[in-house]
């Protein structure tokens, strides 16, 4: 599946991955780890309490490549993006779609309560970088 057909399937719905505490951004992110990436047991394999602590889970993985954000660094599409607790205790993970070095757009889900999964708008405030699977899988 392409991050154009897992937008497709879940804009504007609400993803409870594991069931509890309705739509957050954690949810979608193991929904699209697990159709769009491959990646069977994303529980199992980001096993954290919250979001913000994916980047350090993925850091630690050999699969996965990892940048910080910096001044002159943008994300590409499909790579997953993580907000540090400057936007709340738990931080916050979406889907970067498109941008350029002052904005981008993610598609996330839990952003400002909104428990449905949709495409905002967002400076780089607050991000501590984001990251991709090495090698898709097939």
């Amino acid at each position: 599946m392409t991050l154009k057909d897992f937008i497709k399937k879940y804009e504007n719905k609400t993803v409870d991955f594991d069931g509890a505490y309705g739509g957050q951004c954690q949810d979608l992110f193991n929904q699209y780890i697990k159709e769009v990436w491959g990646i069977s047991n994303p529980i199992q394999k980001f096993p954290v309490a919250s979001a913000y602590q994916n980047y350090d889970c993925a850091k630690n993985n050999p699969e996965f490549i990892c940048q910080l954000n910096g001044p002159n660094d943008v994300p590409k599409a499909g790579d997953v993006i993580i907000w540090n607790q400057g936007v709340g205790p738990h931080g916050h993970v979406g889907i970067y779609v498109s941008g350029d070095v002052m904005k981008f757009v993610a598609f996330e889900q839990n952003w400002n309560n909104v428990q449905k999964c949709v495409k905002n708008s967002h400076s780089y405030n607050n991000i501590t970088g984001w990251f991709r699977l090495k090698k898709a899988k097939k």
